[in-house]
């Protein structure tokens, strides 16, 4: 019987392929595809962490910057991510918005 700690990360570390513009993973047994999306010009990723859970839904939460990043993985079960997915178009929306809402020129 053993009662010690178990290097779990020591055997189940997944392997991600990279080929091209596509990443592959297996996770519990169940295939991901994934890209890589950068965010938007003028923005930049973060990562936050509750500094205090707030005592009633009243209150305010507070929160503190962990990390920061610059792009990300994006993740699908079985199917490549397209410009067809939400996160993707998302990052787009920016660029798409500003141009919505610039001056009309006559």
């Amino acid at each position: 019987m053993h009662d010690g700690l178990a290097h779990v990360d020591k055997f189940f570390t997944p392997t991600v392929k990279e080929r091209k513009h596509e990443k592959t993973v297996s996770f519990r047994g169940r295939g991901l595809k994934g890209q890589e999306v950068t965010h938007p010009e003028g923005y930049t990723g973060l990562v936050l962490t509750e500094v205090q859970k707030p005592s009633s839904d009243q209150e305010d939460r507070v929160v503190k910057v962990s990390t920061v990043f610059h792009n990300f993985t994006y993740w699908n079960l079985e199917t490549p991510p397209t410009s067809d997915d939400r996160v993707v178009m998302a990052m787009a929306w920016p660029k798409l918005a500003e141009m919505i809402h610039a001056p009309v020129e006559d």
